[in-house]
């Protein structure tokens, strides 16, 4: 997961690097039993761990920008998985 959270860091701004390999990480964990409720599960865990290790740091701009992009990932890996956005 680092490593897709580095990448997504990385190219956030480039949505079409990300695209393909969010989407086929998407079709992956069809396979893999993840249900499209888990997504916001995660999403809050993910959230958590990085309030937590950052601190201080942790403020609304770094949540705000953390919560969209997620959100990107999400809807990538939800395209990938063939389940609909809403």
């Amino acid at each position: 997961m680092l490593n897709s959270l580095v990448l997504v860091v990385e190219n956030l701004r480039h949505r079409e690097a990300l695209a393909e390999v969010l989407q086929n990480l998407g079709s992956r964990h069809v396979n893999y039993g993840t249900l499209k409720q888990h997504y916001p599960l995660i999403g809050e865990a993910l959230l958590t761990t990085l309030e937590q290790y950052l601190g201080d740091e942790w403020n609304i701009e770094v949540k705000n920008a953390w919560v969209f992009a997620y959100e990107q990932i999400v809807e990538l890996m939800f395209e990938g998985a063939g389940y609909s956005p809403t």
